[in-house]
């Protein structure tokens, strides 16, 4: 497969001009994350069977049709160390926070199914994907500003929760930094 991009910026160009329908990321061995595009989300399930350099890390779609939103969620901390004896637990307790988050600040009532994650937790680094998908709601082009605004307020909430957050020293100073990545 060719067209293959280590930033994203291209590729969302690339979507936006043969108004493809996917935009994903994956790994080759001796690279770190690799973007690309195709036209339709059968093409990245034959991807994912395929067998080719990256199939068997394509693991988070980016981009498809419309979400009620997509949150990256990482940290140089172990599960453990955040305080959860289990994946379960913390897949559990980041529910509970967007449904009390769709709802607070958005009105929207989310349930279990409307929420789908996935793992690229690899040594040294916890990271989980998770993409909304509601039957009533939508973030579309002309809406990000809101859904960037929406993250940061769901990443300021964070920071009174034990588990969303680490600590960070810049310069001499102590720092809370939420494990929602805010650059949607």
């Amino acid at each position: 497969m060719n067209g293959f991009c280590r930033t994203q910026a291209p590729i969302l160009q690339n979507r936006k001009q043969n108004n493809d329908d996917v935009v994903f990321v994956t790994s080759i061995e001796g690279t770190n994350f690799l973007y690309n595009t195709l036209p339709f989300q059968y093409d990245l399930a034959k991807f994912i069977m395929s067998g080719q350099p990256g199939a068997k890390y394509c693991n988070e779609l980016l981009y498809g049709h419309t979400c009620a939103g997509w949150f990256d969620i990482d940290s140089t901390e172990t599960l453990e160390t955040l305080g959860f004896s289990s994946e379960a637990e913390f897949i559990e307790k980041i529910r509970e926070f967007l449904k009390e988050s769709y709802e607070k600040y958005l009105g929207v009532q989310l349930k279990n199914k409307h929420m789908h994650f996935s793992c690229g937790t690899r040594k040294g680094k916890t990271s989980y994907h998770v993409i909304v998908h509601h039957p009533d709601y939508f973030w579309n082009v002309r809406t990000r500003v809101q859904l960037k605004a929406f993250v940061k307020q769901m990443a300021n909430d964070s920071l009174e929760i034990h588990g969303f957050y680490t600590y960070v020293t810049k310069e001499t100073e102590i720092y809370k930094t939420s494990i929602f990545d805010t650059q949607v």
